[in-house]
């Protein structure tokens, strides 16, 4: 089945498609990601996309959890979410002011 703004359809059967391994799958990913986040994304070194892993570099801990919220709230908007677990964070400086957040859960320094 398919999910849309206008809602859900009736499951179908998929019988051709992307194979696992195909080189359209990384291109695709791509492509759907660029759009996704078309309005989200500020130009590198900002932010970054390296396959499926984001980047996003910021001056501060207050713009950093800002732009982590939005990159959620908008991905999330269109059905993918932002992994919790995965999600780190480093400082360059050594000097953040306290520790950084997504949601309401602390994220651990890399």
């Amino acid at each position: 089945m398919v999910r849309c703004m206008s809602g859900t359809t009736e499951p179908f059967k998929v019988e051709v498609g992307l194979h696992l391994g195909s080189t359209l799958i990384p291109f695709m990913f791509a492509i759907i990601m660029d759009t996704f986040t078309d309005n989200i994304r500020k130009e590198a070194p900002w932010s970054m996309m390296f396959a499926d892993d984001v980047v996003l570099c910021c001056k501060g801990k207050t713009e950093l959890e800002e732009n982590l919220e939005r990159w959620r709230d908008g991905l999330e908007k269109r059905g993918m979410k932002v992994s919790r677990v995965k999600t780190e964070y480093m400082c360059l400086n050594g000097v953040l002011g306290g520790s950084v957040r997504i949601k309401d859960q602390l994220l651990p320094v890399k």
